[in-house]
């Protein structure tokens, strides 16, 4: 009787425990980072006319995301260029991408989109916001 139920104590002790292992979520991915760029932020994106005082002029900041490379480019200022980009989904319509930054001898770069709406996206370069030295608004409308 003792033997009996030692194996029926064990029996339900194994079955319990598969059972948890069974039930727990697995945050595992195959394929987390893909090749090139997210066809979803692909083209060119333009902030609204910013009056310059120091140009005397109206300008614009771009970026372009090409299959491969993304630009973001800022009135007298060099870009921020990356090439050979993988990128991954870091939230609902949100995108981090990675790339070699050939200004700064291949050092990888990271950029962040997140899209607000349709045509309308917010750039982060290495966490910050990508306009935040100048006088340009980071929302970025689609150009057609």
């Amino acid at each position: 009787m003792k033997f009996r139920k030692s194996i029926l104590l064990g029996i339900t002790a194994l079955s319990l425990g598969t059972i948890g292992v069974f039930t727990t979520p697995s945050n595992v991915s195959a394929h987390s980072w893909w090749d090139g760029t997210p066809t979803a932020v692909r083209g060119t994106w333009r902030t609204r006319n910013v009056f310059l005082p120091y140009m005397e002029s109206s300008h614009h900041a771009t970026f372009k995301a090409k299959s491969h490379s993304v630009i973001a480019g800022f009135t007298q200022s060099a870009p921020t260029y990356l090439k050979n980009t993988y990128w991954r989904k870091v939230g609902k319509h949100a995108y981090s991408i990675h790339g070699a930054c050939p200004g700064d001898y291949g050092v990888d770069r990271r950029m962040t989109i997140k899209k607000v709406r349709h045509g309308l996206i917010k750039i982060y370069i290495d966490g910050s916001s990508s306009t935040s030295s100048t006088l340009f608004p980071n929302l970025y409308h689609k150009a057609y």
